[in-house]
């Protein structure tokens, strides 16, 4: 009756535990999905604050990835997404987080970080997908390259909102003047009225 009864409360913890996990996974990649993102980043901005340190994100984007879905289909897609997270994931540090910000995006939280640091490891990221084409199950790898916008708290913004807003001006200028480069975001010089 005892083991019975353990085996039925080791069951429940795992249920409970693959249920837990799958409300904050992305479940194709295995980082945290956005409402997690959303979550961690907020609960980081209030402990920053209250240290007075700095903390970088960066919103990183796979260049033209919708190419690769239509030449070879979504499933060849996945593939890269997933081969693309590993990259990033051995990247970093066990502290920062990896999420799924959306589609092909994904968005970095570097706790105690300032922007040099924050543009190292950006760059780290970039360089370390554009060295290694992903294994996607064709005849040969993937060349994938990826852009990423940088902003930091809180020399470019103090509250989540405004963050992610400069992290992804910072990623459309990426985008707009070449891709395969991290760009850091930067305020637009007052003008002179």
């Amino acid at each position: 009756l005892f083991a019975s009864q353990a085996v039925t409360a080791i069951r429940l913890a795992r249920a409970h535990e693959t249920t837990r996990l799958g409300s904050i996974r992305d479940p194709l990649t295995g980082v945290a999905n956005h409402g997690h993102f959303q979550e961690t980043l907020y609960r980081e901005l209030s402990r920053h604050e209250r240290r007075r340190e700095p903390l970088a994100l960066l919103l990183v984007d796979l260049d033209d990835f919708k190419r690769v879905n239509d030449r070879h289909g979504h499933p060849v897609g996945d593939a890269v997404l997933k081969g693309v997270v590993a990259r990033l994931l051995a990247s970093v540090r066990e502290m920062d987080t990896v999420a799924r910000y959306g589609g092909e995006e994904f968005a970095v939280i570097l706790p105690e970080t300032d922007a040099l640091n924050g543009w190292r490891v950006a760059e780290r990221l970039r360089a370390a997908v554009a060295a290694s084409p992903v294994d996607a199950g064709l005849a040969g790898p993937l060349d994938v390259t990826i852009s990423a916008g940088l902003a930091v708290y809180p020399v470019d913004a103090v509250s989540k909102a405004a963050l992610v807003a400069c992290a992804d001006k910072a990623l459309y200028a990426a985008k707009r003047t070449g891709k395969n480069r991290v760009v850091r975001y930067e305020r637009a010089p007052a003008s002179p009225d």
